[in-house]
């Protein structure tokens, strides 16, 4: 019984903690410089070729040029979230519109096809990697097949032509589950586990994977992607002390800047969307 209630009230802590966390992030849109200014994150996932496979996260290469090019036409400077600490830190303001571009997964596309683009245009992108998926063309059962993801020699070649940084999204941890909705699902504890053995989980996929990149890439490794967009106090507090700066959420629609660098929500691009209009509701929003 005492620990059925330990487990509910865990539980209940944590959900909560989650509301709060996308609450906060709408109502207390705030400047990670300067009062006023508001970065737009994007979030991308795979690029393909083949136009029928498109869908929420998969955008045609075409669409993800075109979407580029607008940035290099309407005078967008794209940075990496150390641009950010970086100008915090020498008391710099960042440029009049700045803007990032994520990746999540590490989808064998964003080498074959965003890099290049990138670094044709001169962008930046960072790319939040799964550590079991590195290189693999199949699940971990080695036979069912998924959307390949690059390899260690393909991001260190990114990474070292300083168009990309690579970053945490979780070595094992990206996986859904049928129980409980939200329980069990990304960073979110399993039923029937203790606080002690969740705070242990988390920590030590979170260690090993930041680790790992940092030492077959030469980085440094301080922002983080929560799978599924979820996150919770405990999670977030967990990663503040393991030397992490920031942290991302997933999502649709239009997102920004909460008061800290923590569950920072971006702006998810499907085939459908224009920046144009994405970027002109951000500005309404933020304003």
């Amino acid at each position: 019984m005492k620990n059925k209630i330990q487990q509910y009230i865990i539980l209940f802590l944590l959900v909560i903690g989650v509301i709060t966390t996308i609450t906060t992030g709408y109502a207390h849109p705030g400047s990670p410089l300067e009062e006023g200014q508001e970065i737009p994150i994007l979030m991308y996932h795979h690029l393909t070729l083949q136009g029928e496979n498109l869908n929420s996260v998969t955008v045609s290469v075409e669409k993800f040029k075109r979407d580029m090019e607008y940035l290099k036409e309407e005078g967008y400077t794209t940075l990496f979230f150390s641009d950010i600490l970086e100008a915090q830190a020498e008391g710099r303001p960042l440029p009049s519109k700045p803007i990032i571009i994520t990746f999540d997964d590490g989808y064998r596309s964003n080498y074959e096809y965003a890099y290049p683009i990138l670094k044709e245009k001169g962008l930046k992108g960072t790319i939040f990697l799964i550590g079991w998926s590195m290189g693999r063309t199949t699940h971990k059962d080695g036979i069912t097949p998924i959307i390949p993801h690059f390899n260690w020699d393909e991001a260190r070649e990114m990474y070292n032509s300083g168009v990309i940084d690579l970053q945490h999204h979780t070595y094992d941890l990206h996986n859904s589950t049928m129980l409980i909705p939200s329980y069990g699902i990304g960073v979110m504890p399993y039923y029937n586990e203790t606080m002690e053995d969740y705070t242990n989980r988390f920590l030590y996929d979170t260690i090993l994977w930041k680790q790992k990149i940092e030492a077959e890439v030469g980085n440094h490794v301080f922002v983080f992607s929560y799978p599924y967009g979820l996150a919770n106090p405990l999670t977030e507090q967990i990663l503040k002390d393991s030397g992490f700066y920031f942290s991302v959420l997933t999502g649709t629609g239009i997102k920004m800047w909460s008061n800290t660098r923590f569950s920072l929500y971006r702006m998810n691009v499907t085939e459908e969307d224009t920046l144009e209009t994405l970027l002109q509701q951000f500005t309404y929003y933020t304003n």
